[in-house]
């Protein structure tokens, strides 16, 4: 079986391994092919794209919030902790949440 992807024809298709709400917002995380990061975009706003969060190897990740209309809300305090909190969750499982997905 394979990973489900979010379809946009703006985004290129990647493996989602999280969906989840954040202060009424849905977003998925979509793991980055050539670095340890996800990249959010939401499934009920346009645009879709949040951004990214990179460095998931790291004690410090980083949340670039690249979508103008969106970056208020990402840098916010309680959704910025919860977009890392979630990315760094995922990224520690993602072995596992891969092979379910298969």
């Amino acid at each position: 079986m394979t990973p489900p992807y979010y379809i946009d024809e703006e985004l290129e298709p990647l493996p989602i391994l999280a969906t989840r709400m954040i202060e009424g917002r849905q977003l998925q995380f979509a793991l980055l092919p050539d670095r340890p990061g996800f990249r959010l975009s939401f499934t009920d706003r346009y645009p879709a794209l949040l951004g990214e969060i990179t460095g998931l190897d790291t004690p410090t990740p980083t949340l670039t919030a690249t979508e103008n209309l969106h970056r208020p809300w990402a840098l916010n305090t309680g959704a910025a902790v919860a977009l890392h909190d979630i990315a760094t969750f995922t990224w520690h499982h993602r072995v596992r949440l891969l092979d379910e997905a298969e």
